[in-house]
């Protein structure tokens, strides 16, 4: 083999020296980057971030404020309920504090159709320690409960899919719930059959702490053949919520339970021609709500402790007033939903009948003639509501921002504030001997659908800039306004700020 020329040999050698010398520089470079890099990072170790100061028992409060109610287990996509396992995932000393935080794990919402659930609750339960374990959506077909009943002894809030019959481990539950307090039966896409021919459920019979259940859906039994089928301690219960079918069976139910201190119930299958021989007396009963036709049950029941009424999408009345009569004695807070043209007439009578009530809340659905009818009920009828003190209404009417209704409104404020006087403004009410009525103290109103209250939605006139002039006059007499998107807050000054500090205002 030939050698190359020397000229080709001498070009080869300098190329090479060429690149070895780039190659240096490029060392030298990296190098040189590689020192930056250090000192860089030594820079971002040395920053100190404050929410990594706070002590671990601050981080866990906060930990406990951004998880959800429920913990869904099993949900796709982006939820809050997922908060644990995102606050753990942060950093080390993060993952450490949220691992060691029971109760951010302790209350779960199961989807029980994930394939993967029994996998999830192997890792999960562990990490609830000894803490009262809260249970949510779980199908009692589900092989989820096999991983759940080995924690029974921690259940405090069970809600479940009922199927019938009870098979596999969900039966090891009976007498092995000490924490049980608050139990919800739903009806599960079983046959009928399955319930009216099951042998009596005993898994609930032994729970000492149960004072709580809550059968909402329409269960396809009567009253008789639900006592028969769960064998319940029904006397130890305190809240009771039901939609069972039928008032005589309902009352040997309500028989049972004696100490309820709360009753939700919206019965079916209750003609109002049934003659009740002896109302019951729930001596204990302190809150009542009835939803739908279930009022007539206020004539089957003595309430003499009941302080708080709840009135759910009324259609007739059934008995209210005539319970609200036996109860003028005790009785203080009154709540009516749904209230629209077709029930107003009922509405009227209630707040006629119910001259205790110190408290009271309506919701008012799509009608603008019923929003003005009650505020000129308040306003001009000095019967109706005359110790009230806190009004909180809640409309959804299509324009309740005008410059009549808002007139009214402010009246009626104005003059329950003065106690029933015709005062004409917040200065002159005191000149005015109180009439019968209690002085409003606070007044609330929240509107679903609507944009926030702005002085732009009402005509610029004289009665509109005294409207609002007198809510924040009234604001700062003491009376407590809060209308949703209107700001009665006066600014203060820097002489005005408050002295005192957070920690000096909640010691």
């Amino acid at each position: 083999m030939e050698s190359p020329p020397q000229s080709t040999t001498a070009a080869l050698r300098t190329r090479l020296a060429d690149v070895d010398k780039q190659m240096a520089a490029l060392h030298s470079q990296l190098e040189e980057l590689a020192e930056t890099r250090r000192e860089v990072v030594d820079a971002l170790l040395s920053v100190v971030y404050p929410v990594l100061t706070l002590p671990p028992e601050i981080t866990a409060e906060i930990f406990k404020h951004c998880v959800s109610d429920r913990v869904g287990l099993g949900m796709r996509g982006q939820w809050v309920g997922n908060a644990p396992l995102v606050l753990s995932s942060v950093c080390e000393e993060w993952r450490r504090i949220a691992l060691g935080l029971a109760s951010i794990w302790s209350n779960i919402w199961l989807q029980s159709s994930a394939p993967d659930m029994p996998s999830i609750l192997q890792s999960w339960l562990p990490r609830t320690g000894t803490h009262p374990i809260d249970i949510g959506g779980l199908d009692t077909r589900h092989e989820s409960i096999n991983e759940l009943v080995p924690y029974c002894q921690q259940w405090r809030n069970f809600s479940c899919w009922l199927e019938l019959p009870i098979t596999g481990s969900l039966n090891d539950i009976r007498g092995r719930i000490p924490q049980l307090r608050s139990l919800h039966i739903a009806y599960g896409s079983g046959p009928i059959e399955s319930f009216v021919n099951s042998i009596p459920l005993t898994l609930f019979s032994d729970a000492p702490s149960l004072r709580e259940l809550s059968m909402t859906d329409q269960l396809p039994l009567s009253s008789p053949d639900m006592l028969r089928l769960f064998d319940l301690p029904w006397g130890q219960l305190t809240h009771f919520r039901s939609r069972m079918q039928g008032l005589d069976g309902f009352l040997q139910l309500l028989a049972l339970t004696p100490s309820l201190e709360l009753l939700s119930v919206a019965p079916s299958n209750m003609h109002p021609s049934i003659v009740i021989p002896q109302p019951l007396t729930l001596p204990r009963l302190r809150m009542l709500e009835i939803c739908h036709k279930g009022a007539m049950v206020c004539d089957a029941i003595v309430a003499p402790s009941l302080k708080s009424l709840r009135i759910i999408t009324p259609s007739e009345d059934l008995g209210v007033p005539r319970l609200l009569a036996r109860c003028e004695s005790s009785l203080r807070s009154l709540y009516i939903s749904g209230v629209d043209p077709r029930n107003w007439r009922f509405v009227e009578s209630v707040l006629r009948a119910a001259p205790m009530i110190e408290e009271a809340e309506l919701s008012m659905n799509n009608a603008l003639l019923q929003w003005v009818r009650l505020i000129s009920l308040l306003r001009l009828e000095k019967d109706v509501l005359p110790k009230l003190r806190v009004l909180s209404l809640s409309a959804a009417a299509d324009n309740i921002w005008n410059a009549s209704t808002f007139s009214e409104m402010t009246h009626m404020i104005l003059e329950r504030w003065s106690g029933g006087s015709k005062a004409t403004s917040p200065s002159t009410s005191e000149q005015h001997p109180s009439g019968t009525r209690a002085k409003l103290e606070t007044f609330r109103l929240v509107h679903d659908h609507l944009p926030d209250f702005s002085t732009e939605m009402l005509p610029n006139t004289p009665n509109a800039e005294w409207c609002v002039e007198t809510l924040g006059i009234l604001a700062k007499e003491g009376c407590k306004i809060e209308i949703q998107g209107l700001d009665l807050t006066p600014e203060l000054s820097v002489e005005e700020q408050p002295s005192y500090t957070l920690d000096e205002r909640y010691k």
